[in-house]
C-alpha cells in the first residue's frame, strides 16, 4: 500500500468507487470538483499493489480548521472513505 496525491490517471477508476453510506463523508468526484476551486484541498489516495484505489481523503490546509483549533500547524481531514470493494469482512447471518 502507498499514499499518493490524486492525479487524473485515477479519474476513471474513481467512477467505480463504492460508498453506500455518505452520512459522514462525500463522494470523491464531488470533492475533486471542490478542489479545483479550493487550492487548500490536497487529495490523497491509498492504493494497493495493483494500483487500485482503496481509500480516498482530503487534507485541508484552509482556515476552517480554526473552528476546532488555534494551532497553525493543524489541518482538517475531510471526505475520508474506503472503497467498499476492499472491505475485508463478510456478514454471515
Amino acid at each position: 500500500m502507498k499514499l499518493i496525491a490524486y492525479n487524473n490517471e485515477f479519474k476513471e477508476q474513481l467512477k467505480t468507487y463504492q460508498i453506500k453510506d455518505l452520512t459522514f463523508t462525500g463522494l470523491p468526484q464531488n470533492t475533486i470538483k471542490i478542489s479545483q476551486k479550493n487550492k487548500d484541498y490536497h487529495l490523497i489516495l491509498l492504493v494497493n499493489e495493483s494500483n487500485e484505489i482503496c481509500t480516498f481523503f482530503v487534507l485541508d490546509y484552509g482556515d476552517d480548521k480554526f473552528k476546532h483549533t488555534k494551532s497553525m500547524k493543524s489541518l482538517l481531514l475531510r471526505s475520508f472513505s474506503t472503497n467498499e470493494r476492499f472491505f475485508c469482512f463478510k456478514l454471515i447471518i
